[in-house]
């Protein structure tokens, strides 16, 4: 593991950034500032290492971010409709940070929490082992959270990413990695005609709010059919209603397998190639409407428990109790096309 300063918080706070790389130079660099892993180097079709993620040369540009650029998620990703919820018959109250909702764990949600790095050897090859903790009444949320991260590279040229999660009272989360992927590593400056291919057969439909009104929507004859592989333009088609509503695709996909990638992500030119599989039953696919920098500069692929579960009985739980441990395992596959 090499170790460098990445500069200082306002309250000066020292950042560093934390590097692991396997046999083959693949590499992954993490800061304790959101968790925010900051670059992820992978070769091309003639070698040529390159970052292939969405992100910043500084701190001070993560400090302003908005988009969530690399971070954490928590302690519930995704938008809670009303930021409000009812738990044992109880209203609990959450930050409003979008309108009238709460967005990505509120206005200091994990994103924006330090997170304590440190090495750590298992089987599968190097890692980094992040922790923090979110309080009781953190954001609004009920119950003490204790999370743990795992960014493990291995030699086959993966990046794992398990998550693990205990509390002390009755609570909800929703765990994630905002991660925005560009596989041309800046070539490109959109990845509008990158390759993706998503192995599912529904997505949630979306109210104008963004937020999931409970349908599940069959992907067929919607520009949301990624089944067989085509470009991520061919799904920005906003006159279908549901791009109009995110100003292109920000949608969560059902996860069919754990044991099968859900994701197939290529960039023709660089040789590039993304795998995801994922314990999660959902993935979030957000083609960076939003980013300041660069409108589709990147694209993120976020494993997650469905959007506003809370309201939702069809829904997945994202109820942990105490003596419960949340845990959940989402592995990115690098490879490289050389024809």
């Amino acid at each position: 593991m090499a170790t460098k300063s990445f500069g200082y918080l306002p309250d000066g706070k020292e950042v560093s950034i934390f590097t692991i790389t396997n046999k083959n130079g693949l590499s992954v660099s993490a800061i304790n500032y959101g968790g925010i892993i900051t670059s992820i180097m992978t070769p091309d079709k003639y070698g040529t290492l390159g970052n292939i993620l969405f992100s910043y040369d500084s701190l001070e540009q993560y400090l302003t971010d908005t988009s969530y650029v690399g971070a954490i998620i928590g302690r519930c990703t995704n938008r809670i409709a009303g930021a409000s919820f009812i738990l044992d018959g109880k209203q609990i109250n959450l930050t409003k940070n979008e309108g009238n909702n709460s967005l990505h764990g509120g206005r200091k949600g994990f994103n924006t929490k330090w997170w304590h790095i440190q090495e750590k050897h298992v089987r599968e090859g190097n890692a980094l082992r992040l922790t923090a903790t979110s309080f009781d009444g953190e954001e609004g949320y009920p119950g003490k959270l204790n999370i743990e991260f795992i960014y493990i590279i291995t030699d086959s040229d993966e990046l794992i990413i398990r998550s693990n999660a205990t509390c002390n009272k009755k609570t909800i989360m929703n765990l994630t990695n905002h991660l925005y992927f560009n596989l041309s590593a800046g070539c490109d400056a959109t990845v509008e005609n990158h390759l993706l291919q998503v192995k599912t057969n529904y997505f949630l439909h979306l109210n104008e709010q963004k937020i999931p009104d409970g349908d599940f929507v069959s992907v067929e004859g919607t520009p949301l059919d990624f089944r067989k592989q085509k470009t991520i333009r061919e799904g920005l088609d906003l006159s279908y209603e549901q791009i109009a509503v995110t100003e292109g695709i920000d949608h969560c996909f059902l996860v069919p397998t754990a044991k099968d990638y859900v994701v197939h992500y290529e960039d023709a030119t660089s040789g590039r190639i993304l795998e995801i599989t994922t314990q999660e039953p959902g993935i979030q696919i957000y083609s960076g409407n939003f980013l300041s920098r660069q409108k589709y500069g990147g694209i993120a692929f976020e494993p997650q428990h469905f959007p506003d579960a809370v309201h939702h009985k069809n829904f997945p739980t994202i109820e942990l109790r105490p003596g419960q441990l949340f845990s959940s395992e989402t592995v990115y596959s690098f490879k490289v096309r050389t024809n």
